[in-house]
């Protein structure tokens, strides 16, 4: 850095002005597996775009990298079941912990199972509006997904990776 002092803080002026890479981050929370094989089907159609994409499972990665890939990049898709008529609990701490930090200007897509009652998506979708988010599409599925979900989801995948490549800045 000592080399070149303007790296750095052309790095901190990115920083804060929350400005993001264009690429997708998907965040998930799987109970039984079918929200993952979601997860896959969104990240399938976000490639298919040409745009780089991470995914992670939020019952697995702790929540300070999730917070960290969903900074870094303009996308973000997020998909949780639906858990006590809610957000399954990962997921949920996640969103809240973006609430407080205050993320803003991305492009969202959001999906989500349910075996009673819905309620992930609707829940997810309430956050996403409160911070003031762009939401391009949703999918909501019952229990299993279904070839037909799992097209929805692609779809779902290629509609954020076309906003995300819109909005990106000039290179």
């Amino acid at each position: 850095w000592r080399k070149d002092p303007g790296h750095i803080v052309e790095l901190y002026s990115r920083w804060a002005r929350m400005e993001a890479r264009p690429e997708v981050t998907i965040v998930f929370g799987s109970m039984y597996g079918f929200t993952a094989r979601m997860a896959e089907a969104v990240a399938r159609g976000i490639a298919e775009e040409g745009v780089p994409v991470r995914v992670l499972d939020a019952g697995r990665v702790h929540v300070s990298f999730l917070i960290r890939e969903a900074w870094k990049r303009k996308g973000l898709v997020i998909g949780a079941p639906t858990y006590d008529t809610g957000i399954f609990p990962p997921v949920e701490y996640f969103l809240r912990l973006l609430e407080r930090k205050r993320l803003r200007d991305r492009v969202v897509g959001l999906f989500g199972s349910y075996g009673w009652k819905g309620g992930s998506v609707l829940k997810m979708r309430e956050r996403v509006e409160a911070l003031g988010w762009e939401l391009v599409g949703e999918v909501s599925f019952h229990g299993a997904p279904t070839p037909e979900d799992l097209a929805r989801a692609r779809e779902l995948g290629r509609k954020v990776a076309e906003r995300v490549g819109a909005v990106a800045p000039e290179a």
